[in-house]
């Protein structure tokens, strides 16, 4: 698909993908939990599995929210799907601050569940806006916003 963009519509379209680019690096954080997993691991006393499957739980959920996000960003626009998102994610890490070494589940719930799904509503919604203002340089669009998912672990 091969469109051709007006000059007036292409002077600001580098300021999403920069903005883009700035949430990817925060929601690559997801990809560093082995990092948080050994101090998690000594603070509560639970077993390495306990701890794990939080992460596990982020992955999971991360995938379902990619799908309802997408569905979301097409029915009300990338704008709200992307705060709404980062707002989800938010309150998940919040709340997972409460976590007490009597309730693994808790972690599970707001980090794992909570977190993964604002994670994954966001992840697809900002790389999708970002491909519509570039029709003529998708891949490189596409490189550049998953790229900062990973450099933001």
């Amino acid at each position: 698909m091969n469109q051709v963009v007006d000059q007036e519509s292409t002077e600001n379209r580098w300021l999403p993908v920069i903005a883009g680019i700035a949430i990817q690096l925060c929601l690559g954080t997801v990809y560093i939990w082995g990092v948080f997993q050994p101090a998690v691991v000594k603070l509560f006393d639970w077993s390495q599995a306990t701890v794990a499957l939080t992460f596990s739980l982020v992955l999971g959920i991360f995938v379902c929210g990619s799908t309802i996000g997408g569905m979301l960003q097409d029915k009300f626009s990338p704008k709200p799907v992307i705060i709404g998102g980062g707002i989800i994610l938010g309150i998940g890490v919040f709340l997972a601050s409460f976590t007490t070494a009597e309730r693994p589940w808790w972690l599970w719930l707001t980090y794992g569940v909570i977190g993964g799904f604002g994670m994954g509503t966001t992840y697809p919604t900002i790389i999708a806006c970002c491909q519509k203002w570039f029709p003529d340089k998708r891949g490189l669009i596409t490189g550049l916003i998953v790229s900062a998912l990973v450099l933001g672990g």
